[in-house]
Parts: structure tokens; sequence; C-alpha cells
């Protein structure tokens, strides 16, 4: 995973872009949301006027709830299914709380470094 991919903001949101990563749709996801849309009408509003749409993989996220612990079990449960067809793919977690950082880790191997990603997680600030 490049550091092109993820793109969060605390209090804010966040958006991951893949495979075909069309970069401006992590800026422009969270001034969106900034601007007060939901993630749904955000990713909306860029895929309606990309013309590649088809082959983006994106996820958006506002601020509400917590997510961190439901994004790691979404990709265990993903490579229990099989994962990725490429093989294993690295995976990158961003916890922003507060003043944001500007701090990110990235993982290489995804199941093998899972433990990692869970360890970071639970040291990481809360709010």
């Amino acid at each position: 995973m490049g550091s092109i991919v993820p793109w969060a903001e605390s209090g804010v949101g966040a958006v991951a872009t893949q495979s075909f990563v069309e970069v401006s749709y992590g800026p422009l996801g969270l001034n969106l949301l900034k601007a007060g849309k939901s993630a749904q009408e955000a990713l909306t509003a860029l895929v309606t006027v990309d013309k590649n749409e088809a082959v983006r993989q994106v996820a958006m996220v506002d601020a509400q709830g917590e997510l961190a612990d439901k994004l790691l079990a979404a990709l265990e449960a993903a490579q229990q299914e099989g994962g990725d067809i490429r093989g294993k793919q690295s995976a990158a977690l961003i916890v922003v709380s507060g003043k944001s950082s500007g701090v990110w880790w990235q993982v290489g191997q995804f199941p093998k470094d899972k433990k990692l990603m869970q360890t970071i997680l639970a040291v990481a600030p809360k709010k």
C-alpha cells in the first residue's frame, strides 16, 4: 500500500483509494466531508464526475463512530475468504485523534503483521 492510498483528518473522516488510484479523491473527499457532506454524499459526488469510476476501488468514512477495530476485523475476514487474487498485500491503518500528527503506520504484509497492527491500534491515542 503506497502513500497515495490512505487519507485521514481528525474530526473529519478518512478516504482510501487503491488499484486504479485517483489521488484527488483523498483531498477532495476530505474537503466535501468538512463542508458537511455525509460519506455517501461525498463519495457519490466524486464518482459521478469520474469517467473511470467503474475501475476505482474507494471507500470513505466520516468522523462518526469507532471504525479502526471494525476495519481490522474486515481485513481479517477478507483474508479468511481468500484475500486478494494477487496474493497477500500490504495494509495501512491511520488513527487520528485530536490534532493530526501527520504520522501513519504501514504494515508490509497482512495478515502476517496483523498482530503489529493490533498493537499499534491498542497504543494509539484515543479521544
